[in-house]
């Protein structure tokens, strides 16, 4: 991953032009190209849909600035750009990014920014519009990573590894925990219809991860229940993500298929999964 290098080497469409492409170009090209010349970067707002959450990212820190492009997830998307080109005038200003860095000054409430490098694995399903305009490598993207409430990172002892606001994209995308910012993006390892972030409903012994789920029912309002072994009440009963539940247990992938209506039973962990209509 380069930080800020001034001596960078960039194969961008401003840099290495293609006059025979320029007829190619839509309205939305002419003006991310347009936008570079006049203020050094242009913002991408990738909006929700059916299979992930959206994101903005820059294009044009590399060309302008020598400093890779910004990523920032898990907020409103015009409050992300905000803090995209906040955080882009204070390195046209001088400021350096790099993991050690934070940035304090660009959020309510305390929180920080912290940076880490984007894996290059991610950049098709995710900056394809930064590859359209950088075209070949080095192309950095590095991800701008907010605190929690209580000042830590992701990263740090205490924080959320598991991504639920913001994924971890230093991590490889076949590697990442399956949640709900990847899905079919981690290299078609989601097998499920629906998102990750889908409500599913669990017993407290498996969220804690102490109990194995031996009962799965899709019942008829589409909902998810992954139930264990144990007697339970409803006080028992709780909400989580579907694709934690999967990321928990791999074996349950062997469902994503299982009818509404139905459920599905086994005797352990490395039993077989028995298929049923639901009674009633």
């Amino acid at each position: 991953m380069m930080w800020r290098d001034p001596d960078r080497v960039c194969h961008c469409l401003l840099h290495e032009p293609l006059p025979d492409r320029d007829a190619s170009f839509n309205e939305h090209d002419r003006k991310l190209i347009a936008d570079v010349r006049t203020h050094g970067w242009h913002i991408v707002m990738i909006p929700d849909d059916a299979v992930t959450a959206g994101w903005v990212f820059s294009v044009g820190m590399w060309h302008t600035l020598a400093s890779p492009e910004l990523a920032v997830f898990g907020m409103d998307g015009r409050h992300a750009a905000n803090v995209i080109n906040q955080i882009g005038e204070q390195v046209r200003t001088g400021l350096s990014l790099g993991p050690d860095v934070v940035v304090s000054d660009v959020l309510e409430e305390g929180r920080a920014v912290g940076f880490r490098p984007v894996d290059a694995s991610w950049y098709d399903p995710m900056f394809g519009y930064a590859k359209w305009f950088g075209r070949r490598p080095p192309l950095p993207i590095a991800q701008a990573v907010w605190s929690d409430s209580a000042a830590k990172f992701p990263w740090d002892e205490g924080g959320d590894p598991e991504g639920t606001l913001q994924p971890s994209l230093w991590i490889p995308a076949d590697q990442h925990p399956i949640g709900p910012w990847t899905g079919m993006l981690a290299e078609g390892r989601w097998k499920f219809p629906v998102r990750p972030d889908t409500t599913a409903f669990t017993t407290t012994g498996v969220a804690e991860k102490q109990a194995t789920i031996v009962f799965v029912f899709h019942d008829r309002d589409a909902s998810w229940q992954f139930m264990d072994a144990e007697p339970w009440v409803q006080g028992d009963i709780v909400v989580s993500h579907l694709g934690h539940l999967i990321d928990q247990d791999p074996t349950l992938d062997e469902l994503a298929d299982l009818p509404i209506g139905w459920e599905a039973s086994r005797d352990g962990s490395d039993k077989p999964w028995v298929r049923r209509p639901s009674a009633g």
